[in-house]
């Protein structure tokens, strides 16, 4: 697999290659420059969606820790571990649980419709 600062590389020596070959005289035939410019557009296209991926696999993750936190936040005050506390930060982390819940649940709803 390709990682991405290879793909930067290979995307910027294509872009500057083709600079290049249209600047001076070269064995390089209008053939092969056909379709260079479409294939660089393809392959920055792929690097944006795959760092979308990575974004969106973020914000997954952080929904993810902020419903553990909350469930264990819970389960302290359950257990007995820790009393409640009286400023209402335990519902608050609750309702951020919650919310972040029904986020991830309508993520993978979009999801699933692709």
């Amino acid at each position: 697999m390709i990682s991405k600062e290879e793909m930067k590389k290979i995307i910027k020596w294509l872009d500057d290659y083709c600079c290049v070959i249209h600047q001076e005289d070269t064995d390089a035939t209008q053939e092969d420059l056909d379709g260079m410019s479409e294939i660089v557009n393809k392959l920055e296209t792929y690097l944006k969606k795959d760092e979308t991926l990575d974004v969106q696999q973020k914000i997954k993750d952080h929904l993810k820790e902020t419903i553990q936190d909350s469930e264990e936040n819970q389960e302290e005050i359950d257990s007995g571990h820790r009393p409640a506390c009286e400023d209402g930060s335990d519902e608050i982390l609750e309702s951020l649980g919650d919310y972040a819940s029904a986020l991830l649940s309508q993520i993978k709803e979009w999801e699933n419709q692709k």
